[in-house]
């Protein structure tokens, strides 16, 4: 789990300068913040 999280970040860094590298960082945020959000409802 924590390889996929780090390619993923990794590509994100890569290409942060382009528009669409921006779009997955944000993506990825977003993703992160669901997670949370959806572990929390469930406790």
């Amino acid at each position: 789990m924590r390889n996929i999280h780090e390619k993923i970040l990794n590509i994100s860094l890569q290409t942060r300068n382009l528009r669409d590298g921006f779009l997955i960082f944000f993506i990825h945020d977003l993703l992160i913040i669901f997670l949370i959000i959806a572990i929390f409802k469930n406790i």
